[in-house]
């Protein structure tokens, strides 16, 4: 039976059995293997055995049929080069030049897209102002209908394995809290299932937990990142609360200036007009080398005195360079260590 229904594949091809374009995501991987591709836009073969999925001859140790032509599979070990793709003829043949070993350690980030996880303590609680402890609670869930990489940390490093997120997994993701540094990490998600890819970052004072449930902080992609970042109508009121500034970057090998411009929220001359504050070198104990830490002004108002009393401002930030930039601005409340957080529009 098995051997007629391949046959029947093989003669009805023409009709049931055409593949349409075949896609290959993402192109490139470790000649080590282990890196998931995705095939999409092959005859959806219902009948068909199998499927076998061969990079340059070799078989893949793990394929999976999603079902619509998508087929999922686990590069096997390759020596460096460019090879052809290859599933069963019933489910489309054979993809010429489609996929590319590159020698280990050099494994290019085209094939991830890099997610900002602003403060990340894991399984770390931090002390902090007027007695307060600081916990964090991160879960990740995956909308998309097909598996997808994660790791955390650059894919060319040794330290961060990749992990495997299956469709409509949900987990909490304590295990992702490597630095032992409040300075939160990156998430390389596999590209095609980044925006699938749902997070819920919640962080909170402990010692107050009956007071609240924490705040909801934001997860941020790459493409959100730019050159200069607007955030509208933070308060400062020092007699209840403090107002931090957190500046990020991916990719600071070294320090580099950021320009802080402060106006009224209603507009008007700047108030502060600042380019002596440094991003931190990028990297927190080798576990996460394209991360530049933030740049943490504890209290705005302790240290620019002159918007003290103005209400509301807007604050900008930029480089002055084509280094991209993230910000939001985090206001405490001294009693109940609730925060609130501006976010760029």
């Amino acid at each position: 039976m098995v051997r007629a229904t391949v046959f029947a594949c093989y003669l009805l091809s023409a009709i049931c059995c055409l593949a349409a374009d075949i896609t290959v995501t993402p192109k490139s991987g470790s000649e080590n293997g282990g890196d998931l591709v995705t095939l999409s836009g092959l005859t959806a073969c219902n009948d068909c055995p199998g499927p076998t999925v061969r990079f340059g001859g070799v078989f893949s140790p793990q394929v999976t049929n999603l079902g619509n032509g998508v087929l999922q599979a686990i590069t096997p070990p390759h020596v460096p080069g460019t090879v052809d793709v290859s599933v069963d003829p019933g489910f489309g043949g054979t993809v010429t030049n489609a996929f590319t070993y590159v020698t280990s350690g050099t494994l290019i980030s085209a094939n991830y897209e890099r997610i900002l996880i602003p403060l990340s303590l894991g399984s770390q609680q931090f002390p902090g102002a007027y007695g307060s402890l600081w916990a964090s609670e991160i879960w990740v869930y995956n909308g998309n209908p097909w598996a997808g990489e994660m790791l955390f940390g650059n894919p060319d490093a040794t330290c961060c394995p990749k992990t495997l997120i299956e469709a409509g997994e949900m987990r909490k993701a304590d295990y992702i809290a490597s630095s032992l540094t409040p300075f939160g990490i990156v998430a390389w998600v596999q590209k095609g299932s980044s925006r699938g890819m749902n997070f819920s970052l919640q962080v909170r004072d402990v010692s107050r937990a009956k007071l609240h449930s924490g705040t909801e902080m934001p997860v941020v992609h790459e493409s959100e990142f730019h050159d200069s970042i607007d955030l509208l109508n933070v308060p400062i009121e020092p007699s209840s609360s403090r107002t931090a500034l957190r500046v990020f970057n991916l990719d600071a090998p070294n320090q580099f200036p950021i320009r802080i411009v402060i106006t009224r929220a209603a507009g008007g001359d700047p108030l502060v007009d600042d380019n002596t504050v440094v991003l931190r070198i990028a990297g927190v104990g080798g576990t996460v080398p394209s991360f530049a830490r933030f740049v943490s002004l504890d209290d705005l108002a302790g240290r620019y005195p002159q918007i003290v009393g103005v209400g509301p401002v807007q604050i900008s930030v930029s480089t002055g360079t084509d280094a991209k930039v993230w910000a939001f601005a985090a206001v405490t409340n001294n009693a109940t260590q609730l925060i609130t957080t501006v976010l760029p529009h």
